[in-house]
């Protein structure tokens, strides 16, 4: 008994039973891997055979994206081609159309101003009309006619080209020019004693000479027409055009700061009215019973009446002999110089090419204004005054060039300082024969109303 016990106590049991249990963890170790492994294997084949797929599929989804490509483009293209060779074939029916119609209008004026021609031209031979047909057609007439009437109808067109638009003395000089131009070739065509037609008049053909002779005068009858209505919508000369739609020419626009009756300061610009003159500053005009009042004053105030109420737009007409700027200002579509010259405030430039000769005639029979009583123009004032001072001028030259501090300024005889001034040869100042004499010695005005 007790040596079995020592043969039992020779066995290593624990070693066997840790050695079994090892064997077991091992091989369930080695059945995960090998299932980790077949999963990783399943995976990575059904990833390979999935990109396979997508590929082949995008590439398929490719061709067909670029053959319905080709196939959209070429049916555009082939759309277009012919929606463009359409468009050119009506485009070209439809001005083939124009053309027959302009030039079936143009044959039918010119078979009727032939005959409207030949008409005259029997009517103009008749025996009664020989002897004033003879007498126009002599150089000696017809040449001082046509002169006269080249002139009137430069006169016609220059005032609307200068932007005083198409009003009466435009209409007058435009018939003027035309019945003038008129007497002084109808004549000598009729007598066979016409100068000759320049080189590119003469190549037309005569029906369309005549047609467009027969235009010209229709279009120039109806502008004197339309010149000569009663109530009529002022047309803008071309000086206006130009400023509003090319902008070439100068426009300002802004708040008035007003100096006197035609001068003020627009948007950092002086600016003086065209077409109008407002009295100077020391000139007195006269109501009935002898009273005297300021005149300028009231040209001043009613100029700013006018333009205080807003923003103002002015259009350049050149300078004057001062290099200022002188335009046409509107308070909206209110033609400020022309308000000012219907309520008799200032005067309106005298001469064929005054623009609103109209306006000072209605203030005139109504007396409003300087018309109230006695009045003198500007120009007048001036010359009596220049006349009076230079008669007591050294050498005849009556402007004063007056030293101020560091400025060099000259007076002229109808200042309001001119009376007051000295003039001190020792200090360098000296007197002027004329305001351009001044200005090119460096010298500016005082003042210039």
């Amino acid at each position: 008994m007790f040596g079995s016990r020592k043969k039992q106590e020779g066995f290593e049991w624990h070693k066997y039973v840790r050695t079994t249990i090892k064997l077991r963890r091992e091989a369930r170790r080695d059945k995960v891997d090998r299932m980790k492994q077949s999963a990783s294997d399943g995976v990575k084949a059904a990833g390979e055979a999935a990109g396979s797929f997508a590929r082949e599929g995008a590439q398929q989804a490719a061709y067909g994206a670029r053959a319905a490509a080709d196939a959209a483009g070429s049916m555009a293209k082939s759309g277009a081609q012919k929606f463009g060779a359409g468009a050119r074939v009506a485009a070209s029916a439809i001005a083939a159309h124009i053309w027959a119609a302009i030039v079936g209008f143009g044959r039918g004026c010119a078979y009727a101003a032939s005959a409207v021609g030949q008409g005259l031209k029997r009517a103009l031979q008749a025996d009664a009309l020989q002897p004033a047909l003879h007498l126009l057609g002599r150089p000696g007439v017809s040449n001082p006619l046509a002169i006269a009437g080249t002139i009137g109808l430069l006169a016609g067109i220059t005032r609307p080209a200068l932007g005083f638009g198409l009003d009466q003395d435009a209409g007058i000089g435009l018939l003027l020019g035309t019945v003038c131009l008129l007497l002084a070739y109808v004549p000598r065509a009729v007598l066979g004693t016409a100068p000759a037609l320049p080189a590119p008049l003469a190549r037309l053909d005569p029906q369309w000479r005549r047609m467009g002779a027969y235009a010209s005068v229709v279009l120039i009858a109806g502008a004197i027409v339309w010149s000569f209505l009663p109530e009529r919508s002022a047309l803008p000369g071309l000086g206006q055009l130009s400023s509003m739609t090319l902008g070439g020419a100068q426009a300002i626009e802004g708040r008035a700061t007003v100096l006197t009756g035609d001068l003020m300061r627009v948007d950092h610009t002086l600016v003086k009215l065209a077409g109008v003159e407002a009295p100077e500053r020391e000139q007195r005009c006269q109501r009935p019973g002898n009273k005297r009042w300021r005149c300028a004053e009231a040209a001043t105030d009613a100029l700013a009446r006018l333009t205080r109420r807003r923003p103002i737009t002015c259009q350049a007409k050149g300078t004057d002999e001062l290099g200022r700027l002188k335009a046409v200002c509107y308070d909206g579509t209110t033609d400020i110089a022309a308000a000012l010259v219907n309520g008799g405030h200032v005067f309106a430039d005298s001469g064929f090419m005054a623009s609103y000769a109209k306006q000072e005639a209605v203030a005139k029979a109504a007396k409003l204004g300087v018309w109230s009583g006695e009045s003198e123009r500007p120009g007048d004032f001036r010359a009596r005054a220049w006349d009076e001072a230079k008669r007591t001028a050294p050498e005849g030259c009556p402007i004063k060039g007056h030293l101020s501090g560091s400025s060099k300024i000259y007076v002229l005889p109808w200042s309001a300082d001119y009376h007051r001034v000295r003039i001190s040869k020792a200090r360098g100042e000296r007197w002027f024969c004329s305001e351009q004499e001044a200005i090119s010695a460096g010298w500016r005005p005082i003042e210039r109303g």
